[in-house]
């Protein structure tokens, strides 16, 4: 194997490809492939073409290694070696030493982070510096303030970056001191500059510019032309490149080194907000008027009720007994009462005077009843009663009668839907215990039960979509109290699903459960005041599922391999009989009651058929036996259209089959007859025409029935008429024009000719529409009428034209 190359020096940009072309001659004996790799270079960046190249015995080839460079690749002179590998064990790899030329590509780029920095007085931002570049950077950074207010400083100012790598600055910026105020923004400039941080970029360049053409001979690396370039500062001593003897001593790198890059400048905003806000402050001056004004109120108030002495006592006769007062009433009937003593009605302020307590509990389930009124009466010298206080019973049933005369009291309980009753529970006043209170008191223990009076609930039933009437059962049972558990009421739904459930003990909760045949038992909750007209919501009946099972059979015996598929919720479920075992039955479970299938049985070799089952709620249907017809058959049939001329040319589909067949009416011969055939025997199908000009026409068929006539009807109409003039002759000549608005069909009328009378016209080809038509004649004036238009419709408008005065001798007077 033998290897050469055109050249031995690349010069390659980054991001740049080149080309390296090796030939190679394959000097052995057998049918060689040939592969090759670049050592120096990661294979990612190396492409071969071919992968491999096959050679023929004294026969030559070319492989070309495409090299592309990463945009960071480091400049300057790297040695690279191609070795060319055969299939072969016995043959040796060939070597051939590169050179690759990169040239400098400096570059650098900025990103803050934040941008904006919101703060009291002090903001830091981070400047991320990337060397986008192949060359290490030395760069140096500055910060300004156009406005001159805010200080500030950069840490470091200066950083060596190598190629493809970053460094983070820290921008510190101090702002003047704010105390009241709304938020500024205070602009800072960052300005950076870059230049290359060594010389060794600056000599391929120089390399390159004295080469433009092609590789320089070995060890010839001459001087460029022109001045020497001032060196960029970089931090250290600048020594010679690794070509020293070779360039002389102008090409040392302080005076090769590139000038510095553009420079960069980075925004970046110091929001700066006070320590005190406008909103802050406005807070405190109200905060302070109000202060000022409740610290006025709270003085005017002290001030008002400081001269109103408390009493805590009562004058010596505050309480006369019921002796003294009933002789003093015996003795004389207007007798003054005794100096300073109280009168007996109304009631004390609270502390004072006497309170009595209970609790309140209904006689139906012995739970407690809210909102019951409970009333202190206390007897007069007449033998009747006063009101002395009241209060009504809160949701636990308890109550408090306060500021109550120290006293004996009748305690009487009320409300709407209970019957009033007196304490300890009997309805008769008479019979009523009294109840003392006594002085700053509380008097406890005054349990009662209230009857409520009887309730009522009435509502209805849901059964869903279902045609039969549905009989439910409805079912009152207590919750609490004696009869905890047991059915206290039970009735049936009448034609309406509706229910009344009268005479319920009250007040009380009840569990309602509902049942009829196929559906779950449906069971709520409910509560019920004394007296109550409870309407309940209607209840929602949830359905058993169904069943569709039975037995497919053909010429008397039953079928195995047979699907019977239907519809549930738009998915279809399907089935298949059994071949062996029960051959024949299929089962359709778990079906939404209740509901009406529509199901398909069908299988190869027999005709397709249907079942329309009506499943009433959680209803089984068990016995369906489906007979299946075997073989195939055709249609055969003749389209016409209205006038019975055939009509050739249109297109014949069949429905309700998988894969239907078509096929297309004759138009020579027979015109317009058709045949289909290979159809499943048994079933009903439909066929389905249709022809440009003339409206879709379906029928049903059987395969192997007798001839079909299928009569199309135009989808176009027309519009015909005679234009005459108020004497009844006819107008030749007259233009007729009708419009849908879009579109105009112009015509004009006919003269007397073989096949039409004279005036007359006809507007074909018109589509189903209203129109407008407009008839003149060449000495009248126009007449419009509207005109609708069906599919294959006949539509007629005779117009009777007036003379134009304009165009008559004399009648313009």
């Amino acid at each position: 194997m033998r290897v050469t190359t055109g050249s031995t020096l690349v010069d390659l940009a980054p991001g740049s490809t080149a080309d390296v072309d090796v030939d190679v001659v394959n000097t052995g004996s057998v049918i060689d492939g040939i592969t090759a790799r670049v050592i120096g270079l990661d294979g990612g960046h190396v492409t071969t073409h071919p992968p491999v190249l096959a050679l023929f015995p004294d026969s030559a080839g070319r492989l070309t290694l495409s090299l592309e460079l990463p945009t960071a690749y480091p400049a300057g002179r790297h040695p690279l070696t191609v070795e060319v590998f055969s299939r072969q064990d016995e043959v040796a790899a060939e070597y051939v030493d590169l050179d690759l030329l990169v040239p400098t590509r400096p570059d650098f780029r900025l990103a803050a982070r934040p941008e904006v920095v919101r703060a009291h007085r002090t903001g830091r931002f981070v400047l991320a510096v990337t060397n986008a570049g192949n060359v290490p950077l030395t760069v140096s950074l500055a910060a300004a303030d156009p406005e001159r207010v805010v200080t500030p400083r950069v840490m470091p100012e200066r950083l060596r970056l190598e190629a493809g790598r970053s460094g983070e600055v820290l921008v510190e910026a101090r702002g003047p001191r704010m105390i009241f105020g709304s938020e500024v923004d205070r602009p800072v400039t960052v300005t950076v500059t870059a230049a290359p941080a060594d010389a060794a970029a600056a000599q391929v360049d120089d390399e390159l510019a004295a080469h433009p053409d092609g590789p320089a001979p070995a060890g010839s690396w001459p001087v460029p032309p022109g001045p020497p370039v001032q060196a960029s500062a970089v931090s250290g001593p600048a020594g010679p490149g690794p070509h020293a003897a070779q360039h002389g001593p102008e090409l040392v790198a302080p005076e090769l080194a590139e000038p510095e890059l553009p420079a960069q400048s980075c925004p970046l905003i110091l929001r700066q907000r006070p320590w005190i806000t406008r909103g802050m402050l406005t807070a405190f001056i109200l905060v302070a008027i109000v202060a000022v004004w409740a610290a006025i109120f709270l003085f005017g108030l002290r001030q008002v009720f400081a001269t109103d002495p408390v009493t805590k006592s009562a004058p010596a006769s505050f309480f006369p007994t019921d002796i003294a007062l009933q002789a003093a009433t015996d003795r004389q009937a207007d007798a003054a009462a005794p100096a300073g003593a109280l009168p007996k009605d109304g009631s004390l302020p609270s502390g004072l005077g006497g309170t009595i307590a209970g609790t309140v509990v209904a006689a139906s389930d012995g739970g407690p009843v809210g909102r019951i009124l409970v009333e202190a009466l206390r007897p007069r010298a007449d033998g009747t009663f006063d009101t002395a206080s009241s209060a009504a019973t809160q949701a636990d049933g308890s109550f408090q009668v306060a500021g109550l005369f120290p006293g004996g009291y009748l305690l009487r309980f009320s409300a709407d839907g209970f019957d009033p009753v007196f304490y300890p529970g009997t309805p008769d006043q008479a019979a009523a215990t009294p109840v003392t209170a006594a002085s700053a008191e509380v008097t406890a223990g005054i349990d009662v039960t209230v009857t409520g009076k009887p309730a009522t609930i009435t509502g209805s039933v849901d059964p869903g979509d279902i045609l039969q009437p549905v009989t439910t059962t409805v079912t009152a049972r207590a919750v609490a109290g004696p009869r905890a558990g047991q059915d206290i009421a039970s009735t049936t739904t009448d034609g309406a699903n509706g229910y009344t459930l009268p005479d319920l003990p009250a007040p009380a909760e009840y569990q309602l459960s509902f049942a009829a045949a196929g559906y779950q038992p449906t069971v709520i909750s409910t509560q019920v005041d004394g007296g109550a007209q409870r309407l309940q919501p209607s209840v929602l009946l949830t359905a058993g599922p169904g069943v569709i099972s039975g037995v497919v059979s053909a010429a008397g015996a039953p079928v195995g391999g047979i699907t019977v598929s239907t519809t549930v919720g738009g998915t279809t479920i399907s089935s298949g009989t059994p071949t062996t075992g029960d051959v024949g039955r299929f089962v359709l479970g778990s079906l939404p009651t209740p509901a009406t299938y529509v199901l398909t049985i069908s299988g190869p070799g027999f005709g397709s058929t249907t079942e329309v089952i009506d499943l009433g709620p959680g209803q089984q249907r068990t016995d369906l036996a489906v007979t299946l017809a075997s073989g195939t058959g055709q249609i055969t049939g003749q389209l016409v259209d209205a006038t019975g001329a055939g009509v050739g040319g249109a297109t014949v589909t069949v429905g309700g089959m998988a894969n239907p067949p078509t096929t297309s009416t004759l138009t020579a011969g027979t015109v317009g007859a058709f045949t289909v055939a290979g159809l499943p025997a048994g079933g009903t199908l439909t066929l389905t025409f249709s022809k440009p000009g003339f409206a879709d026409t379906t029928v049903p068929v059987q395969p192997g029935g007798t001839p079909l006539t299928v009569t199309m009807s135009d989808s176009l109409g027309r519009i015909s008429g005679t234009v005459t003039d108020p004497s009844g002759a006819p107008i030749a000549g007259a233009t007729v024009t009708a419009t849908d608005g879009k579109r105009t069909w112009p015509v004009t009328s006919s003269s007397a000719s073989a096949g039409s009378a004279a005036g007359s016209y006809v507007i074909a080809g018109l589509p189903v529409g209203d129109y407008t038509i407009t008839a003149q004649g060449p000495t009248t004036l126009p007449r419009t009428v509207l005109v609708g238009v069906t599919a294959g419709g006949r539509a007629t408008a005779d117009f009777t034209l007036p003379p134009d005065p304009a165009t008559v001798p004399g009648a313009g007077g």
